[in-house]
C-alpha cells in the first residue's frame, strides 16, 4: 500500500523559512515584568501605602489617623512587648471555646432531631426563624441575655 499522504498538497512535511510566520511576540522587558501578578500587588501595595502616609501628614491628627509608619512603629513594639500575641491568643481561645460550644450544641440539636418527631419540628422551627436573620442582629440579644463578657461573645 502506497503512502497517500505524500500526493496530497495539504499536507506539508517541512517548513518553509523564506516566509515570515507569525512568531510569538514576548514583548518589552518592561511589559513581562508587568504581566508578573505578584508585581503588580506589590505595586498596588506600595500605592496604597504612599496615599496612607501623604493623607495622614497633610491631617496632621495621630490620633485620629496615624501615618503609616507610627502605625508600623506600634505594631513591632506591641509584639515585641508580648501585648499583641497575648490579646491574640485570647480572642483566638475564645473563639475556639464558642466553636466547641455551638458543636455540641449542634450534634445534641441533630441526635435529638434524628431520633424523635418533635425534635426534627423544633430543629426546623429554629432553623427558619433564623436562617432569615442576619447574624450579626443576633449581637444585640446576645448583649440583653448574657451581658458585656466573654459569654456574650462565646454565645
Amino acid at each position: 500500500m502506497s503512502d497517500s499522504s505524500s500526493n496530497r498538497p495539504d499536507v506539508f512535511h517541512s517548513i518553509d523559512v523564506t516566509r515570515f510566520d507569525v512568531v510569538e511576540d514576548s514583548g518589552s522587558r518592561w511589559q513581562r515584568f508587568w504581566d508578573n501578578g505578584a508585581v503588580r500587588k506589590v505595586a498596588i501595595l506600595i500605592v496604597l501605602a504612599v496615599v496612607w502616609e501623604s493623607y495622614a501628614r497633610w491631617k496632621d491628627k495621630p490620633l485620629l489617623f496615624p501615618t503609616l509608619w507610627a502605625t508600623a512603629c506600634e505594631f513591632v513594639s506591641s509584639i515585641r512587648d508580648g501585648e499583641l500575641p497575648r490579646a491574640t491568643w485570647y480572642s483566638v481561645s475564645l473563639l475556639f471555646e464558642g466553636y466547641v460550644v455551638g458543636l455540641i450544641f449542634a450534634g445534641l440539636l441533630t441526635a435529638f432531631a434524628t431520633f424523635t418527631r418533635i425534635g426534627a419540628d423544633f430543629l426546623e422551627t429554629l432553623t427558619s426563624m433564623f436562617n432569615l436573620l442576619p447574624s450579626i442582629a443576633l449581637l444585640p440579644l446576645a448583649l440583653i441575655w448574657f451581658g458585656v463578657g466573654e459569654l456574650s461573645i462565646i454565645f
